[in-house]
């Protein structure tokens, strides 16, 4: 199976002020550093916070105060060599964003103390509106209300010659910017960044000095400090790093009592056999849709017109089961479903009832609307009616930031799968940008792998270990086509012939390889997963095996890598005892078996209504279930 992965071509703006030479400024190396969301010397909680990313730290918490809840990371404390490597790429992360030889000259000088969100600066688009660029201030650094706009795709880096603050309610707006490209720099360990209650900010913190988080602070970025003085202290805050890695869904079933465990697919099943042709269109432009990725030519709209989706559903248990369906817009380079703004869902009852929802709080979209059908899977088809038909027709009102799209669906038992579609579609004022054109792959093409490592190389079942690497061609470049692969696997393994692990076990059936991992997708050259050793794999000695194979690339004779690092399991962190998964029969296979109606047992966020004409019963949401008995299909439960 051929996988390319197409990411659109973004420019990057200068600013030219004050007669000072334009310039770009470079992309600073965050690896080794991207998964943080917090990394500094000493850290202290005072109320509950939660962190998306790694916490790091030589001084822990004060066990009185309150642990923050840590998602998609781990604590990585001194005097491990993890934490040193951090804290020694930190430093040079520091000195290279205050290195005009390193990440560009200035282009916005600023004089003396500066309110970002009121000062005046000549060529940007309105007071308190930011372009790409490297601003440079001699003084002190507040962001007062209502703050600031970060507009445009590149690199932000604000060289501070002073303290960072906010005010309760300051906001920074990333209006197509990436948190990952924006850095505030305080120039030495005496200044220090002060985010007032209520803040929102984006961006990463690179600093020697301390950082104080108030009360209920959501930070989209990270912070990033090191030294003597590189204190922490948050309260009842929300920082999520914006991580680069995506990691393809893995259908884990926990039960042995599993009625149907295999989930929807608009294109392939998890063992890669095809079951939809062209289970994709937008605007009569279809597409075969592959197992996570798929590429297709990037489809320009413009802002205004009618536009018409399509999507193909096959489920073995036949169109009915179906459940839920979303169209997801503008997602960016590395993000996942949850980080977009604009969805559009269809949730379908059991006895076919449709309700659409959209999620679109800047008002994107409008003229939705969902239609429903049945037809033909495949083009030379047996069965006529064994796919669902998805019909989505949408008017964009402005453009979006960024351009892929994605689809989640899930069945009657919750099976589910994600899927990514890239380039994308891109919304445009006007239709006169060229379509961007599928890369050529130059012939005998080298992918290199490079700086594999791992947190810790004696791990127990249940131990959380990251890896990280970088992929990239023989000159360096990144390749956003190739989506490695990562396995544990014998000495003397090769790469496995299957793509993912079996629904009904977190272990591949592979004898040399039994933990096995495809498709991983970054915005940058650089990987970093986290990965939980397996309950079941056998204790011994293994190569935690990284692959970029030709398979995968396709035909092009380009020559693949592999990597390894020695990996030794012993023993078991915590007792993995799998939670049970109630299985709970659709209501009508429920009658069947013997239930009274009244009885019948709906899923989480799923109310029991029953219908007034025959006493049938069906799960709806509780909107549903407000409409249909205000409309007297239903009549009310007592």
């Amino acid at each position: 199976m051929k996988k390319i992965l197409l990411l659109p071509v973004l420019a990057v703006i200068s600013i030219l002020f004050f007669s000072i030479p334009s310039a770009t400024a470079a992309d600073p190396d965050i690896a080794g550093l991207d998964n943080f969301a917090i990394l500094s010397d000493t850290y202290t909680n005072t109320n509950p916070t939660t962190l998306t990313g790694d916490l790091g730290y030589r001084v822990p918490p004060d066990p009185i105060t309150t642990t923050p809840t840590l998602s998609n990371g781990v604590v990585i404390a001194s005097p491990s060599t993890a934490y040193s490597t951090a804290i020694t790429k930190q430093g040079e992360l520091f000195l290279s964003l205050n290195s005009e030889s390193d990440t560009g000259v200035c282009t916005t000088s600023l004089a003396g103390a500066t309110d970002l969100a009121h000062v005046v600066i000549p060529g940007m688009p309105a007071v308190g509106t930011l372009t790409p660029g490297i601003y440079c201030i001699s003084g002190a650094v507040s962001i007062l209300s209502p703050g600031i706009i970060l507009k445009g795709d590149g690199v932000y880096i604000f060289r501070i010659d002073g303290a960072i603050s906010t005010v309760t309610g300051s906001v920074v707006t990333l209006d197509g910017a990436n948190p990952d490209k924006v850095f505030w720099v305080p120039s030495t360990a005496a200044h220090g960044t002060s985010l007032a209650t209520v803040t929102t900010f984006a961006g990463n913190i690179v600093t020697l000095g301390p950082t104080t988080l108030f009360v209920d602070v959501t930070m989209n970025g990270r912070i990033l400090s090191g030294g003597p003085n590189a204190a922490v202290t948050t309260s009842n805050d929300a920082i999520t790093a914006p991580l680069v890695t995506i990691a393809p869904p893995i259908p884990i079933i926990e039960s042995d009592d599993c009625v149907d465990c295999i989930p929807p697919t608009l294109g392939l099943t998890s063992n890669s056999v095809r079951r939809v042709d062209q289970g994709f269109s937008y605007n009569d432009k279809s597409s075969n849709v592959e197992l996570f990725l798929t590429p297709h030519q990037l489809i320009t709209t413009k802002v205004g017109d009618v536009n018409k989706a399509v999507f193909k559903i096959y489920e073995a248990g036949g169109p009915n089961e179906v459940r839920h369906f979303e169209m997801i817009f503008g997602l960016a380079q590395g993000q996942i479903l949850g980080d977009s703004k604009v969805r559009i869902e269809l949730d379908r009852s059991w006895d076919g009832i449709d309700t659409v929802k959209v999620i679109d709080p800047e008002n994107s979209l409008k003229d939705v609307k969902v239609e429903t059908s049945k037809g033909a899977c495949r083009t030379a088809a047996v069965f006529t009616e064994d796919c669902l038909i998805v019909t989505v027709y949408h008017t964009f009102v402005a453009p979006l930031g960024f351009d892929i799209i994605a689809t989640k669906v899930w069945d009657e038992h919750l099976n589910s799968w994600n899927n990514y579609f890239t380039p994308g579609v891109k919304a445009v004022d006007s239709l006169t940008a060229e379509p961007v054109p599928i890369p050529i792959i130059p012939t005998g093409m080298k992918v290199l792998i490079s700086d594999l490592t791992i947190t810790k190389s004696q791990v127990m079942i249940g131990d959380t270990i990251r890896v990280s690497f970088k992929v990239t061609d023989d000159n360096g470049n990144f390749i956003p086509w190739v989506t490695p692969d990562v396995g544990i696997c014998k000495v003397s393994a090769v790469k496995p012939h299957y793509v993912l692990v079996t629904p009904k076990s977190p272990l591949a059936n592979d004898s040399d390889c039994p933990f096995f991992q495809s498709d991983f997708l970054s915005s940058s050259n650089t990987y970093s997963i986290n990965m939980i050793v397996p309950q079941g794999i056998k204790e011994g000695k293994y190569k935690l095996d990284v692959w970029a194979d030709p398979d995968y690339i396709g035909p092009y004779g380009v020559i693949g890598a592999h990597k390894s690092v020695d990996i030794t399991i012993s023993g078991t962190k915590v007792p993995v005892v799998p939670t049970p998964v109630k299985i709970i029969k659709s209501p009508l296979k429920q009658v069947q078996s013997g239930v009274a109606i009244d009885k019948v047992q709906c899923r989480d966020n799923f109310q029991l209504i029953i219908r007034a004409s025959n006493d049938s019963p069906a799960c709806v949401t509780p909107a549903t279930k407000a409409k249909l008995i205000e409309r007297g299909w239903a009549r009310p439960q007592t």
